[in-house]
């Protein structure tokens, strides 16, 4: 099967778990509250909404492809069969991916804020990449989501610390040390005006997280997917 028709199976599984209904649902409760806004405040707060959005939804549709694919057996017969695992990642990756990049736009679209088109959409590609990997890396030891929403709780609050730098609550550069800062970077470059040497930095550092954090979720996916024995 090549990677076209693996990812039309991907949506469909994602329409059949409604991973798509409750995104739309998400969707329109950001797009009901930024339409309370004036267009001042919408180019203010739009990146942390769309942070907001991109982080939530990252966090739970991995999990839950996991979970629901473990319950299934599905991972584990990769175990035995020649599809190759890394690509099991990958195929996660980019249906999240889209989904999760697909409703940002939407967001930005219907908003009526002034948007930098050209850097927004590789801004919101990256935050979804790093969502979903952060996500994916997360819920690996956990078989019930009821025990990985603590876990995700604690995990967000830390990968959304670098908002405190953005609404001038506690600035400080240590939050340059999370995959989140330069993501949220190139979110606020999409609706305010920002640095060139931002942007670069912004961008190269999102480019060296995504990379390492799918050698770490490539690295240990055998050790607590495939190679684990079900339950």
């Amino acid at each position: 099967m090549n990677l076209l028709a693996q990812l039309v199976w991907e949506f469909r599984l994602q329409k059949r778990y409604y991973f798509w209904a409750t995104a739309l649902v998400i969707t329109v409760v950001w797009l009901l509250l930024l339409s309370s806004l004036n267009d001042d405040l919408k180019s203010q707060w739009m990146p942390a909404l769309i942070f907001a959005d991109l982080s939530n939804i990252g966090l739970l549709f991995i999990a839950g492809c996991l979970y629901l694919e473990r319950r299934q057996g599905t991972l584990y017969a990769l175990a035995i069969t020649p599809f190759r695992r890394s690509r099991w990642l990958v195929l996660k990756l980019i249906s999240l991916s889209v989904l999760t990049t697909l409703c940002a736009l939407a967001i930005a679209l219907f908003s009526g804020a002034s948007v930098n088109w050209f850097l927004l959409v590789p801004a919101i590609i990256a935050t979804a990449l790093v969502f979903t990997l952060c996500g994916f890396l997360l819920a690996l030891p956990f078989d019930d989501l009821l025990n990985y929403f603590l876990g995700m709780a604690l995990t967000l609050t830390v990968l959304s610390l670098p908002l405190l730098d953005y609404f001038q609550v506690y600035p400080h550069w240590l939050y340059w040390l999370l995959p989140t800062q330069p993501v949220l970077q190139l979110l606020v470059g999409g609706f305010q005006p920002a640095s060139a040497a931002t942007i670069s930095v912004s961008l190269l550092l999102c480019v060296v997280w995504i990379a390492t954090l799918y050698f770490f979720a490539a690295k240990r996916f055998n050790r607590f997917v495939a190679m684990r024995p079900q339950q």
